[in-house]
């Protein structure tokens, strides 16, 4: 019989597997602590176009509202393609330096790409998996049967991240986009194949209700999903993107929605991401995480279009789109991944977040800002004993505190004694 351990394949998986032990250990080691990194970060994410038939409210790329507002333009609508070669280089330096993993986006709809499978499976082949974002645009999928090309993939791609909010909310929010073919297009696929969506909805205001039906009804239809609700940037070009619209401790109405939201992932029992209120996320004061775990490589129209492939940013936050940091180094101006990883602008940032410094004014405005400590955690957890726990654990501020209170009196009504 034939040794299976010693094939290219396998020797190729157990390679992969140590280097993101490794990868992980040492972020969870020196994250927020070293400026001089001798880790990559955790994952590398690449736009490779900014094309999309959307409009959505909350987009800096599509929205209408942000292409007139002076601070966010400079990501409306890029006009670029990434060509093939420029694709084959990011993956080859991302897997030299050991990134853990490389994920395929666009600056709107990858699937725009007419090389999208191409890269796909050029990642396939460099590290034997790979994911993808999209948003099921129905008429480019069925005109190039893109379903039926996800499936032939099946687990090499491991996951699928998407944006959709309850069927109420979502054709007005995600402005172009068909519910109906979205969520058929899961179904279909994780019918055939045992790929997980990780299904974003932005908790806000205006987006709150109907989260529990809308995790029972994908339940229903077969999706295999991680439903995972994650606080909004508030970007400010239009009332969707308002710091008005974000989730925050005052919101008790959306804290018990969040609990009830909860107890439906316990019954079904699937997997959901539950964030705390948008304004208790700076109660630690560590550095802002984005700069140690990962990279986004999109382009920005404040740069020379010579410069737009391999530009670097942590991700499309508030200092990015509204702020000053529409770069932090360019990946094509080094010799190696780690070279940039450790270029002179990104290190000093670093230094400067660990001195106690934001690394843009626009810093104020994020959920995530300079906190590190508190993560997203998921009802595998026991979501409301860890925030308690990691609230008894923190520094806590007065507006951290009064929420716990008004928690405890929400979380009683439903027979909870989690926190006190």
């Amino acid at each position: 019989m034939k040794d299976m351990t010693t094939s290219k394949a396998t020797r190729k998986g157990i390679a992969r597997r140590l280097d993101l032990s490794e990868v992980e250990l040492r972020h969870k080691l020196f994250d927020g602590k070293k400026a001089v990194l001798d880790y990559p970060p955790r994952w590398v994410t690449v736009a490779i176009t900014g094309g999309c038939a959307f409009k959505c409210d909350f987009c800096c790329n599509h929205s209408p509202d942000s292409g007139t507002n002076e601070r966010s333009k400079h990501q409306f609508k890029m006009n670029f393609m990434m060509p093939k070669e420029d694709f084959t280089r990011i993956v080859r330096m991302c897997h030299e330096a050991s990134v853990p993993h490389v994920h395929i986006c666009g600056a709107g709809e990858p699937f725009i790409h007419p090389k999208i499978l191409e890269f796909t499976d050029h990642v396939i082949d460099v590290y034997s998996e790979t994911s993808v974002q999209t948003d099921f645009h129905k008429q480019l999928f069925e005109k190039k049967n893109y379903n039926d090309e996800i499936i032939k993939r099946g687990s090499r791609i491991t996951y699928i991240t998407t944006d959709i909010f309850a069927e109420e909310d979502h054709e007005r929010i995600k402005k172009g986009s068909d519910f109906d073919y979205l969520v058929s297009s899961m179904a279909k696929i994780s019918k055939k194949t045992d790929i997980l969506f990780k299904a974003h909805v932005i908790l806000t205001k205006q987006s709150y209700r109907g989260i529990p039906e809308l995790a029972r009804m994908l339940h229903r239809r077969g999706v295999n999903f991680r439903l995972e609700l994650v606080n909004l940037f508030p970007l400010g070009f239009n009332s969707f993107t308002s710091a008005d619209n974000a989730y925050t401790s005052s919101d008790l109405e959306i804290t018990e929605e969040l609990d009830r939201i909860r107890r439906e992932g316990e019954q079904l029992g699937v997997a959901i991401d539950i964030p705390p209120p948008s304004d208790l996320f700076n109660a630690a004061g560590d550095p802002c995480p984005e700069f140690w775990k990962k990279v986004q490589l999109i382009p920005s129209k404040n740069i020379p279009k010579g410069k737009w492939a391999g530009n670097a940013i942590p991700q499309q936050c508030p200092a990015v789109v509204m702020g000053d940091l529409f770069t932090i180094g360019n990946l094509f101006e080094h010799d190696s991944f780690m070279e940039f990883w450790n270029n002179d602008y990104l290190v000093g940032l670093r230094r400067s977040m660990m001195a106690g410094h934001l690394p843009d004014e626009a810093c104020k405005t994020c959920p995530i800002g300079s906190c590190g400590k508190f993560r997203n955690v998921g009802l595998e957890e026991k979501t409301w004993p860890v925030i308690q726990s990691a609230y008894h654990r923190l520094p806590i501020s007065p507006v951290a505190k009064d929420w716990l209170s008004k928690m405890k009196r929400t979380l009683v009504g439903h027979g909870k004694s989690a926190v006190r």
